[in-house]
């Protein structure tokens, strides 16, 4: 059973880091991969090569369903650099009591809606809490390894969202595909977390959010349990979103 802490984090950095996803599938397309533990980085194969500085943050084992973070991993003889954004996450759950971030090893939970922990999720929060980062499932024989791709984007330390502008409605046709792939418990906190990564003006009203973008405008109804109704929405193209 995952943490209300852990359930929070996922509200709030979930639908960002899984747009993110989007946005690095398009950029590697099919590639193939090489990961060097020892420099530290993914090089993603065929036609213009890609190479990626990482950081491991553990390993998903499919014998035991059980995740493993890479500063517990000992016997590996992990380089510092390598698992370091692991150990800053091992004190933010020191510091915030999120006993995901602290045990060494977890059991793979899919369970009730909001409930899950695997590394999907663990690595979705890490994202967000270390801004700018995508991540990368590398699977090899027994389990896969779970890595953050520092800058992937080229953003040279700016904020992800600085990029472009995003319209409302990617927003709109990303925010329930996101609801869909991954349950959390609170679809309000997750949608306007959304908007702020993105740094979209909304207001609230009425059990709506309604977020606005030079002439288009985008509402999001949501019933008394925060779960997402309906979104719909008036954009620059002038056709109606349903």
């Amino acid at each position: 059973m995952s943490t209300p802490e852990f359930k929070n984090l996922l509200c709030t950095y979930g639908a960002a880091a899984f747009d993110k996803q989007i946005q690095l599938s398009d950029l590697i397309a099919n590639r193939s991969f090489q990961v060097d533990l020892n420099q530290r980085h993914i090089e993603f194969c065929g036609g213009d090569s890609l190479t990626i500085p990482i950081r491991l943050l553990g390993t998903e084992s499919d014998g035991d369903s059980t995740w493993l973070w890479s500063w517990a991993n000992s016997a590996s003889n992990l380089p510092e650099n390598l698992v370091r954004a692991a150990v800053r996450l091992r004190q933010i759950g020191k510091n915030a009591a999120i006993s995901e971030f602290v045990d060494p090893k977890l059991s793979v939970v899919h369970g009730p809606v909001g409930e899950e922990i695997d590394g999907h999720r663990i690595a979705m929060i890490a994202s967000g809490l270390e801004e700018a980062d995508t991540y990368y499932r590398a699977p090899y024989t027994g389990g896969a390894a779970f890595l953050l791709l520092q800058d992937p984007f080229n953003l040279k330390g700016k904020p992800y969202s600085s990029l472009s502008p995003v319209p409302l409605n990617t927003i709109a046709n990303r925010f329930p595909q996101f609801i869909s792939a991954i349950a959390v418990p609170d679809h309000w906190k997750a949608f306007v977390s959304y908007l702020k990564f993105y740094r979209v003006d909304h207001t609230v009203e009425d059990g709506q959010v309604v977020a606005r973008s030079g002439k288009s405008q985008l509402t999001a109804e949501f019933d008394e349990l925060h779960r997402l109704k309906r979104i719909q929405g008036k954009l620059q193209s002038d056709k109606e979103l349903h």
